[in-house]
């Protein structure tokens, strides 16, 4: 199972390199050259005659201005066509489309927006709207953005992230026509959907919708819309959600009738008032429809689930955290959306609607937040401000107005508008077995029995006692009987991390794509190793994907005591493979991601 070999020499070779996207010159045969190892290069030549005989946009330029044909041929060139942007660049008339709309690139696509005008007062002429965060400058943005977004398709990106997460805002394009099969951008950013997300409207209707995936990378998505062709659209981008990923990243929006992207978005979104979700068994089902809770009887498609067999349930209510409250996170991991309102003799005092006033020992606390954008740093006995550096030091008091810390300094109080978090210590690494977790629409996040009543679930809560959801206030549900680990709970014993030029980032958790909860995030040449408790046979059981965006071909190999079970070849785009390997009786699990044929980036398995 070792990957333990000579690298250096293809290290000491491997440059990152990016397409060109700016061609110009281009006529009938352009060639792209594409550097990706020192001293070799990969020539591509396509010959593709783009004129207005064959692609829509050019045929309406002529249409318009038939003196772009400078030839007197009857038709228009791509040559043509680009001196013709120059004198009549796209634009909208009465608020629908005229001329040339979506400029034209020579392989054919369209462009919706580049994202390459940095002045907001230009791109409210060119028909744009703008509102928040959004009506500004995209340079700021874009540098603080770039290092975790990935370098942008051009010279900038938009993001809602200037200051901070609680950072909101809008904008809408200017109308368009669809005339190929799908609209592709660049987008990451929060997974709120209606909150944070890219939409495309027609007649004013949210007919298409993707939200970020709780990661800044950048990664290209599609909406199909081949049943929409001929209308006219906007796409809007929209961020309402102050709290943590509170903030979206888009680039390069633009039509095409060849999309490789691995998100392809074809259905209208579910109507307010009907729930659906997936859910996952203890059996190994796995079913999608809709979810329904009556006479105590949880259902999905009108088919009973027992709610013993239930181990995950995710559904498609939006969250809506609660305004102007805080957050304490418990040492067990819970998160109890609520006010802080007082510290006394070694008790935090707290008010919410759902748990009402309640005053808990520090001995059971992680950290407090006072602000929706407090970061996630989380050293033991630390205050975080959102106008200096953190201070070392021991929580005094908690007032309507101030914060009091004993530190160096003596004791100093903050105006609590200042204060973003204070760490008592951390959050328990095991997740306790038995007890079910549920995260609801507000942010709040408990952990107790499963039980049902009438249209309610019940979670009976070891504090809290008996506390109702109907499942429109659910965002997910996830059970560890005895017998169950979740591998992204666990932390690898031995891991061996070999890179082309640095080693790979650690094995992390993301938020789960392909209605799973979460994901396990493994680069190339890693190789972990998991230790498994409990005695007799195990069997492992899951869903691998390559990472959103994969440019090259992964392989992943799962082994028991060091015995290879599975293994599986990861081409990018490809859909996930569900798998059920039997483990034996093994005390370790390993596995193993490392690159197909040659190397480029991205590329991982999930």
């Amino acid at each position: 199972m070792s990957i333990r070999e000579n690298v250096a020499t293809v290290a000491r070779r491997w440059k990152n390199a990016e397409f060109l996207h700016a061609l110009a010159g281009v006529a009938t045969t352009f060639v792209l050259t594409l550097a990706v190892y020192v001293g070799l290069a990969v020539v591509v030549e396509l010959n593709a005659e783009i004129t207005s005989e064959n692609h829509p946009t050019l045929q309406r330029a002529l249409e318009k201005h038939p003196d772009g044909d400078t030839d007197n041929s009857g038709v228009l060139s791509f040559e043509e066509y680009e001196a013709l942007l120059v004198k009549h660049p796209p634009k909208q008339e009465n608020g629908q489309p005229a001329g040339p709309i979506s400029t034209a690139l020579p392989n054919g696509n369209l462009v919706i927006a580049e994202l390459e005008e940095n002045n907001p007062g230009t791109r409210k002429q060119w028909g744009w709207t703008l509102s928040g965060v959004f009506d500004r400058d995209l340079n700021g943005g874009t540098q603080l953005m770039k290092r975790r977004a990935g370098l942008p398709r051009g010279k900038y990106l938009a993001t809602s992230y200037i200051e901070s997460d609680a950072d909101v805002g809008e904008m809408i394009s200017p109308p368009f026509v669809i005339e190929q099969s799908h609209v592709e951008a660049l987008f990451s950013g929060g997974q709120f959907p209606g909150r944070t997300c890219i939409n495309l409207l027609v007649d004013e209707e949210v007919v298409r919708t993707a939200t970020g995936q709780n990661d800044d990378y950048l990664e290209p998505f599609a909406f199909d819309v081949k049943s929409l062709q001929g209308k006219t659209a906007r796409v809007q981008i929209v961020d309402s959600h102050r709290e943590i990923w509170g903030h979206i990243n888009d680039d390069h929006i633009y039509q095409t009738n060849e999309s490789n992207a691995e998100r392809n978005i074809s259905e209208v979104p579910a109507q307010a008032g009907g729930i659906t979700g997936t859910i996952l068994t203890h059996e190994g089902e796995r079913v999608s429809g809709n979810l329904s809770m009556d006479a105590g009887v949880f259902s999905v498609n009108g088919k009973p689930v027992p709610l013993d067999s239930l181990l995950i349930a995710t559904t498609s209510s939006s969250p809506a955290p609660m305004e102007g409250m805080g957050a304490v996170t418990l040492v067990n991991g819970e998160n109890w959306r609520a006010k802080i309102v007082g510290f006394d003799k070694g008790q935090l005092a707290l008010e919410s609607p759902l748990v009402g006033r309640r005053e808990i020992a520090v001995e059971e606390i992680a950290h407090f937040d006072l602000s929706a954008s407090a970061s996630d740093d989380a050293k033991p006995g630390m205050l975080y401000r959102n106008n200096g550096p953190p201070i070392a030091g021991k929580l005094v008091w908690v007032r309507d107005k101030d914060i009091a810390i004993d530190c160096a300094l003596g004791i100093v109080p903050l105006p609590r508008n200042i204060v973003d978090r204070f760490v008592f210590t951390e959050v328990e690494a095991a997740v306790p077995r038995g007890p079910a977790e549920i995260r609801l629409v507000d942010g709040n996040l408990f952990r107790g029995s499963l039980g049902a009543s009438k249209d309610k679930l019940i979670v009976t809560h070891e504090t809290l006692g008996e506390l109702a959801f109907g499942i429109e206030q659910i965002q997910s549900i996830q059970q560890s009987p005895a017998n169950v680990t979740w591998l992204d709970r666990l932390a690898a014993t031995d891991l061996e991390q070999i890179g082309p030029v640095l080693p790979p980032p650690a094995p992390r958790v993301t938020a789960g794509r392909n209605d799973h909860l979460a994901s396990l995030r493994v680069l190339p040449r890693t190789v972990a190793t998991y230790s498994l408790d409990g005695e007799g046979t195990k069997t492992l059981r899951g869903a691998v994907s390559p990472v959103a965006g994969a440019r090259s071909t992964a392989l992943i190999k799962i082994a028991a005591n060091e015995r290879i079970v599975w293994e599986h070849r990861l081409e990018p785009g490809m859909d996930p493979a569900e798998f059920e390997v039997a483990l034996g009786e093994a005390k370790a699990l390993t596995i193993e991601v490392d690159f197909g044929d040659g190397f480029a980036f991205p590329c991982g398995a999930e």
